[in-house]
């Protein structure tokens, strides 16, 4: 039979957040007005918390196509001490992943489940993907039309043949993104 205890400290409620970087400065002091965050299907989690957490106090732009959706946050569990990976039952080859939140911005603003719409969209190009880096990569590029005022002429930009998302390395295993176990356990009646 499976015990599990959960123990909370008020120790553990608090917040340690450090506003401060190693030089002392505040942690906002690069004082910025704007950020320029290149996005894809692909971007999800903290970098939509980024993008979400930072809109009531500067301007973000996002170039790119529309982001995952993903705005929540889980613990992994284990049968251990504490839920933790100390003196993890050795009988038990799994774990749980349960959705523990969901978060907002200092104005009460969740990013949207259907993902970040882009301010400036452009979808890769396979044909053309250009070099990481290089001002002519297709999505720096219209980052740097943008900071540099070069492009007025519309929000929406074509790129050649765009393509879908449609499979990562490893995703036929049987095993591909999921807690499993390898033994069905025995039920006890």
């Amino acid at each position: 039979m499976l015990k599990l205890k959960l123990i909370l400290s008020p120790e553990s409620l608090i917040d340690r957040f450090d506003g401060q970087i190693r030089t002392g400065e505040a942690i906002n002091s690069l004082n910025l007005t704007r950020l320029y965050v290149i996005g894809t299907s692909s971007t999800a989690s903290a970098s939509e918390l980024t993008i979400i957490g930072l809109r009531p106090y500067i301007d973000v732009k996002t170039i790119g196509t529309t982001t995952v959706g993903k705005f929540q946050a889980s613990a992994t569990l284990y049968d251990g001490d504490n839920f933790g990976k100390e003196n993890i039952n050795p009988d038990h080859n799994y774990a749980i992943q349960p959705l523990i939140y969901t978060y907002a911005n200092a104005n009460g603003v969740v990013g949207p489940p259907t993902g970040i719409v882009p301010d400036f969209e452009l979808a890769e190009d396979l044909t053309n993907l250009g070099e990481l880096g290089d001002e002519n990569e297709p999505l720096l590029s219209l980052a740097l039309d943008q900071i540099l005022g070069r492009s007025h002429s519309s929000s929406k930009r074509n790129a050649g043949p765009a393509y879908e998302l449609v499979g990562e390395t490893d995703m036929n295993q049987p095993t591909f993104q999921k807690m499993y176990v390898t033994e069905l356990p025995q039920i006890q009646k």
